[in-house]
């Protein structure tokens, strides 16, 4: 028996659009792409000419189109195609993650009001199936933490600094070249994008909608090569590592540059791969590794959730959605600060010091400090550039 051909729209041409044509073509999936609209006029189409739109209306009024592939940059814009998509009777795919972290609610009450939805699962570390893993085999099971690489352009950036000795510019530059790293780079190296995702996967875990704005966030773009010889004294790497933790009814998420020992499985974690670990009741730690950065890993888990559609998949619904706030974690965690002058570090020392860690090099302290307090210092670690890492255990200092 003949399949049947899906008539498609996608919204966007960049990385991912190409990567996805090509795996429509290489792996014969039965749809059929009918229009690609683009808001760019000025660049070179000729491989979509017979198909490329600029007028979105095109794709909404048109009745053949069943299923809208969004793989656009801007989360406002994408959340109006989704809006208009649905309203137009359509389904809609979509790799955005900060839209989906952003508008969560709004996006639920758009499928109820029109009875269309959305998938998702390119959203978040490229390769990996982590959205269905969370929605379908854990939706009965207690978990406790998800951690990990979830940002394959930073973790890139990372890996050539500690490796090749590239600077943070040399570094950032690289990525981008090579498609690892979005339009803006503050969005992969100030961890803006894993906290989107760190936000969609708790959603997905434990049903509780988190605004991104109220994540404590610190990124990596202050980084220097003597964080990364600090690091390697310490026999340990630096990873951007977002963190969410459900205790007794409460979620704690975190995204923040953190010292990872070889003992750990995130430590071998290297160049654009992403890596996603969970704790839980039943199923102990688990810890599932793939390529989260460039056009086909993300292109196939887009690919991925097309035949899903085709075969009716829907996520379950949690009863209730509404943002919660960030809850404050109690926990004492062993920090690394490190200023362009010691100048600068003078306001922390109101926090506990570990005297021994800062006696050679004069711009890093060691401090010993909560939530509550990272969030007090928060604008002020920014305005001076200075850069922070968790490193969760004493060590030696930097000679």
């Amino acid at each position: 028996m003949e399949n049947k051909v899906t008539t498609i729209g996608i919204f966007g041409h960049g990385f991912v659009s190409r990567a996805l044509l090509d795996l429509i073509n290489q792996k014969s999936l039965p749809v059929k792409v009918k229009r690609i609209c683009v808001k760019n006029n000025s660049q070179d189409r000729s491989e979509i000419a017979d198909i490329v739109t600029y007028d979105p209306n095109i794709i909404y009024n048109d009745p053949d189109i069943q299923l809208i592939i969004e793989l656009t940059d801007a989360h406002v814009a994408a959340f109006e195609i989704l809006r208009k998509s649905m309203e137009s009777g359509k389904d809609v795919i979509s790799a955005n993650k900060k839209m989906i972290a952003a508008f969560l609610p709004e996006i639920h009450k758009i499928e109820q009001q029109t009875g269309r939805y959305l998938l998702y699962e390119a959203s978040c570390c490229g390769s990996i199936p982590i959205i269905r893993t969370l929605d379908q085999y854990f939706q009965n099971e207690d978990i406790s933490q998800i951690e990990g690489v979830f940002n394959g352009s930073s973790n890139y950036v990372l890996t050539q600094m500690g490796q090749n000795g590239q600077s943070y510019e040399q570094a950032v530059a690289d990525a981008r070249m090579n498609g690892f790293a979005e339009s803006n780079p503050d969005n992969d190296m100030e961890g803006f994008d894993a906290c989107a995702k760190l936000c969609i996967m708790s959603y997905h875990a434990w049903g509780q909608v988190t605004d991104p704005e109220h994540v404590l966030r610190f990124g990596i773009s202050a980084l220097k090569p003597e964080d990364i010889r600090f690091a390697e004294m310490n026999n340990c790497k630096i990873k951007l590592l977002p963190r969410a933790v459900f205790v007794n009814g409460t979620l704690n998420l975190m995204v923040i540059p953190a010292f990872i020992p070889p003992n750990d499985a995130i430590y071998h974690v290297d160049n654009e791969f992403n890596a996603v670990v969970t704790h839980s009741k039943f199923s102990g730690c688990q810890f599932y590794q793939g390529k989260g950065a460039g056009g086909h890993p993300t292109a196939l888990a887009v690919a991925g959730d097309i035949s899903l559609w085709l075969q009716g998949f829907r996520y379950r619904k949690f009863e209730n959605i509404n943002v919660i706030a960030n809850s404050i974690d109690q926990q004492q965690h062993l920090l690394y600060l490190r200023a362009e002058n010691e100048d600068e570090l003078k306001p922390f020392y109101e926090l506990k010091v570990i005297p021994a860690a800062h006696q050679s090099y004069r711009s890093y302290l060691i401090v010993q400090a909560d939530i509550e307090h990272l969030k007090h210092f928060a604008a002020y670690i920014r305005e001076h550039k200075i850069f922070i890492a968790d490193i969760g255990k004493l060590v030696q200092p930097l000679n």
